[in-house]
């Protein structure tokens, strides 16, 4: 009868779990953009997006060597992560409590359900694939999956904790042990996890640590400059800035300019197209700019080629004095204003004391 009671919380449980996935994929359905996702999570992750430090792409993908090397760069800090819980380090107590709870849990699997086991195993292995383990913070989406993973992990653990029975005394001990650790570790780690959100409370309501919002110099010149409606288009890449514009809009489906995109006819044609069906007014190119230790001029090149002849920088405007700049770009070399619309934008652009233009 507890057996049967088990089975059925377990299937209970992974119901729950799976039904925001279900409705995920529903709702692409629906959409009719499950094309688009396949496009952007699986022919662009295979195809251009892979080219982590030690895999080395061959004439065909071999997924087999791809996910070995995903799993062998995880443990590289995963190993050394768990290794730490022995110094008792409650400075930052939350990377442990991940680490340990998501440690149990595997085991916890493997007697209970050794299929499962191993599927928590590899979707484990591929929670954090651009992520140092021994680094994480609350600023680091980059393993949020495995944060996330190891705090389910922690909970799971200590709900499954009075259900395992084990016969060998020794064995008992060192689970209780262990558990007693994770919940030792778990306290701090929400003790710190109070502090850092009240923390961050405090210096935003107080002002002293500017959001983005507070801070967000492109989008507040676009807006001085753009009505609402208009056109523009600001990189490589500045979701930062782009989601606090207020009147103009983004031409079509790319907010940024990526490396990649160069490397693949698909995603260069279809990223020219947007400017194609509705060209910005305004582009702000950042120059200076660099993605994965590649400069914006050189992946970018391809778009800087297309928006020749179509729109001109200020710095070949002639008379045109740059009086002063927002701090995040150079109005002077990463302007682009479409020439149909020069002239109108230079009176807006004198206005607001950008600049003065000698006739």
């Amino acid at each position: 009868m507890r057996e049967k009671k088990e089975k059925k919380e377990l299937v209970h449980f992974f119901q729950i779990a799976l039904l925001p996935y279900v409705l995920y994929v529903i709702m692409l359905i629906v959409t009719n953009s499950w094309k688009e996702f396949y496009i952007s999570n699986f022919v662009y992750n295979t195809k251009l997006y892979m080219h982590i430090p030690n895999y080395t792409p061959g004439r065909f993908f071999n997924p087999v060597k791809f996910a070995l090397t995903v799993i062998h760069n995880f443990y590289q800090s995963y190993i050394p992560l768990l290794v730490r819980i022995k110094e008792f380090n409650l400075y930052f107590p939350v990377d442990l409590t991940i680490a340990l709870g998501s440690f149990l849990l595997f085991f916890v699997l493997l007697k209970e359900k050794p299929f499962i086991a191993i599927l928590f195993f590899f979707i484990l292995s591929f929670s954090a694939p651009r992520s140092n383990l021994m680094k994480i913070g609350d600023r680091d989406y980059q393993s949020g999956l495995f944060i996330a993973l190891g705090y389910i992990s922690a909970f799971l653990v200590l709900w499954r904790y009075s259900f395992i029975r084990i016969t060998h005394e020794a064995v008992e001990i060192f689970k209780k042990a262990l558990v007693v650790l994770l919940l030792f570790y778990g306290v701090f780690a929400s003790l710190f996890l109070i502090q850092n959100a009240y923390d961050k409370f405090f210096f935003r309501y107080t002002q002293a640590m500017p959001s983005v919002y507070d801070h967000a110099p492109t989008a507040f010149f676009i807006d001085e400059i753009l009505e609402k409606g208009d056109y523009y288009w600001v990189g490589p890449y500045e979701p930062q800035e782009e989601f606090f514009v207020k009147k103009a809009r983004l031409p079509g489906k790319f907010p940024t300019l990526l490396p990649q995109f160069r490397e693949d006819e698909y995603f260069k044609t279809e990223f020219i197209r947007q400017f194609e069906t509705n060209p910005p007014q305004l582009i702000i190119f950042k120059h200076d700019a660099s993605i994965f230790m590649t400069p914006a001029m050189e992946f970018g090149k391809f778009f800087i080629d297309w928006m020749e002849g179509k729109y001109v920088s200020l710095e070949k405007i002639h008379g045109v004095t740059v009086l002063k700049s927002p701090e995040t770009f150079n109005m002077r070399t990463d302007i682009y204003i479409r020439k149909d619309v020069t002239k109108n934008l230079l009176i807006k652009l004198m206005q607001t004391g950008y600049i003065s233009q000698t006739k």
